[in-house]
């Protein structure tokens, strides 16, 4: 699977945050060509990623799956995904968790904590300030504690298998109005005891990456990259 073209990554986004089936009017830009974008939205429909029903068009699970564990670009390569985690909870262990909107939500990941995917141009610790950043308000964090990089595998009930490389930090922090990354995701407050009793496969990755935060002998200095 891939998206080789600028109209491919629109239809894309547009079918990610849409709860609902998209018409093809509804999808479709009115500054392209119809003979265009049918070629585009083909060639996303030839891979699997884009599927077409009486009601519209949608992404398909195997599609989500991919764009889920790929990356949302037209570079990202086909490869292990990398991820900053940051597992964030005020001093009376409510944790900051999120579900995704539109389609994905639907699909494949109910729940998720905050992050951002890993980017090669900056060293680790750049990389987790810029999260928290997005995250966490100025003033709001107590203590961070840094896990490094551990690898998470899940395998679904057909036998996919989704194998994560996470680098985790724990943040500690004064209660906040939880801020949104993106429009494809939202965030709210829930104790522990209501988020491990959630047994979608998207927390029972939760739950194992509290499970190893959990255990302070995992922690150790986040390496910085030197070139």
């Amino acid at each position: 699977m891939n998206i080789n073209h600028h109209i491919q990554l629109a239809i894309i986004k547009k079918l990610m945050t849409s709860e609902l089936p998209v018409t093809y009017t509804s999808l479709k830009d009115k500054t392209i060509e119809n003979s265009l974008f049918s070629y585009h939205l083909n060639q996303l429909i030839a891979q699997n990623i884009v599927e077409k029903s009486e009601l519209g068009y949608s992404l398909t699970v195997e599609g989500s799956r991919w764009l889920n564990d790929s990356g949302l670009s037209m570079s990202y390569p086909e490869a292990l995904r990398v991820n900053i985690i940051l597992v964030i909870r005020d001093k009376d262990s409510n944790y900051l968790i999120g579900q995704r909107t539109g389609q994905f939500k639907a699909q494949i990941n109910d729940y998720l904590l905050p992050s951002n995917y890993y980017k090669n141009d900056l060293d680790v610790s750049e990389q987790i300030e810029n999260t928290i950043t997005d995250f966490i308000p100025e003033g709001c964090l107590l203590k961070q504690t840094d896990f490094g990089f551990t690898q998470i595998k899940i395998t679904y009930s057909d036998t996919k298998t989704m194998r994560s490389l996470f680098c985790i930090s724990v943040c500690v922090v004064e209660k906040f109005e939880p801020l949104v990354a993106d429009g494809a995701r939202e965030y709210y407050w829930k104790p522990w005891s209501e988020i491990e009793k959630y047994t979608h496969k998207s927390a029972v990755l939760i739950h194992k990456i509290k499970k190893y935060t959990d255990n302070t002998i995992n922690s150790r200095p986040t390496p910085v990259f030197i070139a």
